[in-house]
């Protein structure tokens, strides 16, 4: 089971490390299930940082488990391109990488650049998070290496940056899922606390990508506390 905190374009790193110590203190990480794993997906500036801390955290507590992912990655190797972060930069500091986010289609990127960068995250050992809101999305991705990424469904009208911020219905969701041929998907869309149970126990779900809710360290707190608690 996947937990993957978007942050966005959101904190500075005051406030970062005042989410971390908060979160930290605040999860019972004791009693956290092997299957659950937790990932944050924080600004560009901050994964080197952040990745260091853990690391010393992590070396004094076997039981807290954090990865770390990018929120987009750049669509080449390397070269001459002013204001991109490669997959070749970031392996040695992230497991995990967003990619194809509705936020970022919004502003321009196409299939062949999430296909050019799901590419180059598999050739560095980082497993892409692949966004799609619609089976054509899917579809687009290369056969060759669906098998090699994790899909994350998010609703256009459930993202709480489209103004409606209500969550998909289960079934909706478990139609999309069938229509995919999947057998499970992480879900995105307005997940909170409060929602985040009607999707557990659902076979067909594998994890929650979360925005504007992991922004406050003791609310994603609960939905971690809530889905640990499925498998109690």
């Amino acid at each position: 089971m996947y937990i993957i905190a978007n942050f966005k374009q959101n904190k500075t790193f005051a406030e970062y490390e005042l989410w971390i110590n908060e979160f930290i203190q605040a999860t019972n990480w004791d009693a956290l299930n092997d299957d659950i794993q937790i990932i944050l997906a924080p600004s560009f500036p901050f994964i080197v940082t952040l990745a260091s801390a853990f690391k010393d955290l992590q070396a004094s507590s076997s039981k807290l488990r954090i990865y770390l992912a990018s929120q987009n990655v750049s669509k080449f190797e390397n070269g001459a391109h002013t204001g991109e972060v490669g997959a070749t930069q970031l392996k040695d500091f992230i497991d995990y990488a967003i990619i194809g986010h509705s936020e970022r289609r919004a502003d321009g990127e196409t299939m062949t650049d999430v296909n050019m960068k799901v590419g180059l995250c598999v050739s560095n050992d980082i497993t892409p998070v692949v966004c799609v809101s619609r089976e054509d999305e899917f579809n687009a991705i290369d056969d060759s290496e669906k098998s090699n990424v994790l899909i994350a469904y998010e609703p256009i009208d459930a993202i709480s940056t489209s103004g409606a911020g209500k969550p998909a219905s289960v079934s909706a969701v478990k139609e999309f899922v069938e229509t995919l041929g999947l057998n499970k998907i992480i879900y995105g869309g307005s997940i909170n606390s409060s929602n985040v149970r009607d999707y557990l126990n659902q076979g067909f779900v594998d994890g929650f990508l979360v925005g504007s809710a992991s922004l406050d360290p003791v609310e994603f707190t609960k939905i971690i506390g809530t889905i640990n608690q499925a498998y109690v």
